[in-house]
């Protein structure tokens, strides 16, 4: 469940970025929150 809300919380940051239209972070977030869940999704399988 902590795994499903802290990627949650990144793309609501991200939104709010996008909102705000500066669309160089925006991007920068979204390789971020990209990578971030990939390394959640192996840890998930690799847990179980």
């Amino acid at each position: 469940m902590t795994i499903v809300k802290s990627t949650a919380g990144l793309f609501a940051l991200l939104a709010g970025i996008l909102v705000v239209g500066d669309n160089n972070i925006a991007a920068a977030l979204a390789i971020i929150a990209a990578a971030l869940i990939g390394i959640d999704a192996t840890k998930a399988k690799k847990g179980k």
